[in-house]
């Protein structure tokens, strides 16, 4: 039936003495594996007859992968970000590597990527997250950060809403305009997260939590003793919600 999985096949990996899998992607014809030996990719055209492609290896420790706009983006852990061109047949082309400043971030840590319209959103450590200018891929532009509390190794976009997981924590923010990140909210007491359809799915050591979007609200008014927000047209629930309030603009 639909939605069911049915066949299992098993992808032997390059005999290597060690090597991890961090992230797996299907991209057009090709499956591509983020390794600790590099990037793997196979040629899946024929599911039941996989094909290592070894001379589209690309070095380093490869922890996401993500694609747009006719490029691959590589997180390389203690290197950067690494950027190859899709050519014909999706074949990978030469690549280049974003390399943080070391003020910024010591020993290039970027762990997770997701891709939207231009811009690369990257999970980056104790570092948090930053949001990257790639219109122009080979003079990649990082526009804006935020830090978060912990370790920051995990991020998923829905619509615009940005999801960036931490340890035991989960931040949201609102990157409608990816030069200029606004937190939404934050759930606690979770080890890992997925953004649904319709609400956040959170994982605990017992369960899993359902958790509505986070909505962001207008000032309305201003005045020295009160503020007042307009609040949105769909119905919610009397009860006791988080408010989160951008003190100037962008932090929370």
């Amino acid at each position: 039936p639909e939605g069911t999985l049915e066949h299992l096949k098993i992808i032997p990996l390059p005999e290597q003495s060690t090597i991890r899998v961090n992230a797996i992607v299907g991209y057009a014809d090709n499956l591509y594996l983020g390794t600790t030996e590099g990037l793997k990719v196979f040629d899946i055209s024929k599911p039941d007859l996989p094909i290592y492609l070894p001379h589209e290896d690309i070095p380093g420790d490869i922890r996401s992968i993500t694609f747009g706009d006719g490029f691959a983006y590589l997180a390389s852990l203690g290197d950067g970000i690494k950027i190859a061109p899709l050519n014909a047949g999706n074949k990978l082309g030469p690549t280049e590597t974003i390399r943080f400043p070391r003020h910024l971030i010591p020993g290039g840590k970027s762990l997770d990527l997701v891709y939207r319209d231009g811009f690369l959103f990257a999970a980056c450590g104790y570092r948090g997250i930053l949001s990257i200018d790639v219109r122009k891929p080979h003079q990649p532009l990082i526009v804006d950060s935020f830090e978060i509390s912990g370790f920051c190794k995990k991020v998923e976009l829905k619509n615009n809403i940005l999801g960036a997981q931490s340890i035991n924590s989960a931040y949201l923010f609102d990157v409608e305009n990816p030069m200029h990140i606004r937190m939404l909210g934050k759930v606690d007491n979770i080890e890992d997260f997925h953004l649904g359809d319709d609400e956040i799915l959170g994982l605990r050591p017992r369960a899993i939590i359902r958790i509505p979007f986070p909505v962001l609200l207008h000032l309305r008014q201003l005045s020295n003793d009160k503020l007042e927000f307009a609040l949105p047209a769909a119905d919610y629930e009397k009860e006791q919600y988080n408010l989160y309030l951008n003190t100037d603009g962008k932090r929370s």
